[in-house]
Order: structure tokens, then C-alpha cells, then sequence
């Protein structure tokens, strides 16, 4: 294989390794403008590597061929050498327009391969300065003000009802800062949604490690045992922490479940009492099983007024108005009555 061949060859495939890095490099935006719903830090990295492969792309572009030109200590084989004294003037004039193109291409050449080299610094300078912040978070490098976004915007992302980006917010923010027992706790939240329930509790016991005070650690514990069943263990947990936190009506109101999903009626109501009554908690189930404690105790009257009250709240619930019509005479209870069976249908 000659030279020319070789040259062949590379201005062959030279094309197709710059329209490799253009796909590859608009593929990563691609999927930066998918991502950035889902995770925006992630963006950061997709764009960086984006701009990087572009900017390969335009450093990789087909050199401009140069012209090939005979310098005076070389000739083709089989030219006659000329003495200088016998050269004409035809061949002198040559010789200078043989030169001005070798000069022309030498410049461009030099033109072009600056310019790859201030694209190649300036892909590098994206790929590092939107990898770093992402790189950062990953490592724990940040600063705590860093880990306070993170967990804001794993908040936004929880009530919002996106739980895989609130997954990955919530874990950047405890890898810039270990020790963030509200991010961790948020954390276990969403491994439970995600059904990873004993990962949650060892994330509700770190909570703890750090801080034994922190209350809503205990009651996301508590939570997640009754709704395993565990009842005795859920209020083992949460009878110390109203003790230390008598006004804390979300932990009241899980301790009245429990005792309420054993059957244990006069403890349930005690608890659902405290936090209607101090903690002016309302709302349709709890006013509803309320009702159906007073009324278990035959305390028609009390009964009453908390069903009503319950159907302020939500006015669907088919087995409210059937309880109404029993305990209240007349048309009054006819009316709920009907009510009842116009929504059974």
C-alpha cells in the first residue's frame, strides 16, 4: 500500500468518525431534555458529555488536502537536472507559482488545527464545569446549603407525587451531608413506597442514631409497623415519644389505630378524643370512627352529631347514612335511609 492510499483510507474514515461523535453527542442531549422531568441533576452530566462529543465532532472534521508541491532539492525520478544557468525565464515562473500554494496551504492547515485545538479545550471546559456540580453531590463534596436544595426539592418532587425523583434528591442530599435526619427520613419514605419497607426502617433507626429526639422518625417508624400489623410494637414507640411530645396529634391519632385495630375501644378513644378535642384535628374517618365507638357504648346522641359531622366532610359513604337512619327516627331518618340505598346502587 502507497502513501496515496494511506491518505485514501484515513479521509475515508475520518467522515464517518465525526458523524459518529455528532450522533453521539446529540443523542446525550436527547436524553438531557428526557431526564430533566425525572432528575434535573442529572442533566448537568448528559450536557457536558453532550457538548464533549460535539465539539469532537467539529475537531475531527476532514483536514483541507494540500496541494503537493517539488522543493529545488528534489525532482520525479526521470527529470533531467538543469544547470541554474541555463534555465529559462518560463521556468523561473513557474518555479514562483509552484511556491505561493505551498505557503497558502501551510497557513490553513496551521488556521485549522488551532481551531481544533481551542474546540477541544472549550468541549473539555463544558464536560467539566456541568459534570462537576453532579460529581459533587455524588461524592458528598457539596456544602449544606447544597443538601438544603437537594431536600427542598425532593419535598416538591414528594408532594407532587413523583417519588423516583424525590428517591434521588432525597439520596444526594444525604451524600453531601450524612448527618440530615429530615433528609434521611424523607428517604425512608420513599423506600416504602417503593416496597422496600425493611430499608425504610434502618433508615428511621440512622435517623434516630443521630438524633433519639427526632419525633417524626419515631412516627414514620410507628406508621410502618401498623401498617405490618405490628400494633404492640408501634405503640411500645410511640407512648414514650407523646410522653416527650404531648402535642404531637399525627403520633395521638396513630396510637389510637392501633389500639382501634385491636378492638380496644376504650383506649382508641381516649387518643381520637385528645387530638379532636386539643389537637382540632378533623375529618370524615376519624369523625366516623368516633361515632361508631359512642355508638358501640350507646351513646346514640354523641354518635349522631359525629356522624353528621362526618358527612360535612365527605357525603359518599354509603354505611354513614345507613347508621343515621337507624338511630334517628321519623322522616328524618327515612330521608338517610333513602340516601343510603340511592348509593349502594
Amino acid at each position: 500500500m502507497n502513501v496515496e492510499d494511506i491518505d485514501s483510507s484515513k479521509r475515508d474514515s475520518s467522515p464517518k468518525k465525526t458523524r459518529s461523535y455528532f450522533l453521539i453527542g446529540y443523542a446525550f442531549l436527547l436524553a438531557m431534555a428526557l431526564f430533566w422531568s425525572v432528575d434535573s441533576s442529572i442533566v448537568y452530566i448528559f450536557f457536558g458529555i453532550g457538548c464533549f462529543f460535539l465539539f469532537l465532532g467539529f475537531n475531527s472534521r476532514p483536514k483541507a488536502p494540500v496541494e503537493k508541491n517539488y522543493s529545488k532539492s528534489y525532482r520525479p525520478q526521470g527529470q533531467r537536472e538543469y544547470a541554474a544557468d541555463t534555465e529559462s525565464v518560463e521556468d523561473k515562473i513557474k518555479q514562483i507559482f509552484q511556491r505561493k500554494p505551498s505557503a497558502t496551504a501551510t497557513q490553513s492547515t496551521d488556521a485549522m488545527a488551532k481551531g481544533r485545538k481551542i474546540a477541544l479545550a472549550v468541549g473539555i471546559g463544558f464536560f467539566v464545569l456541568f459534570t462537576l456540580p453532579f460529581v459533587a453531590a455524588l461524592f458528598g463534596s457539596g456544602g449544606s446549603s447544597d443538601s438544603i436544595s437537594y431536600y427542598m426539592a425532593a419535598q416538591q418532587h414528594f408532594d407532587m407525587q413523583q417519588y423516583d425523583s424525590a428517591h434521588m434528591e432525597y439520596r444526594q442530599a444525604i451524600a453531601i451531608d450524612p448527618e440530615y435526619v429530615e433528609a434521611i427520613v424523607g428517604y425512608g419514605q420513599t423506600l416504602i413506597i417503593r416496597n422496600e419497607k425493611d430499608s425504610a426502617i434502618l433508615m428511621f433507626d440512622r435517623a434516630l442514631e443521630i438524633n433519639p429526639d427526632f419525633g417524626e422518625a419515631t412516627f414514620r417508624k410507628a406508621r410502618l409497623w401498623y401498617d405490618q400489623k405490628k400494633y404492640k410494637e408501634a405503640i411500645s414507640i410511640l407512648t414514650p415519644l407523646l410522653i416527650e411530645q404531648p402535642q404531637y396529634y399525627d403520633a395521638m391519632l396513630a396510637l389510637g389505630d392501633c389500639y382501634y385495630a385491636q378492638d380496644n375501644y376504650v383506649d382508641a378513644i381516649v387518643w381520637y378524643e385528645n387530638a379532636y378535642q386539643n389537637g382540632g384535628i378533623r375529618g370524615s374517618m376519624l369523625c366516623y370512627i368516633m361515632g361508631y365507638i359512642y355508638e358501640t357504648k350507646q351513646d346514640n346522641e354523641r354518635a349522631i352529631a359525629l356522624y353528621q359531622e362526618a358527612l360535612t366532610y365527605d357525603d359518599t359513604v354509603a354505611d354513614i347514612y345507613q347508621r343515621l337512619g337507624r338511630l334517628i327516627p321519623g322522616d328524618e331518618g327515612s330521608a338517610y335511609r333513602a340516601k343510603a340505598i340511592e348509593l349502594q346502587k
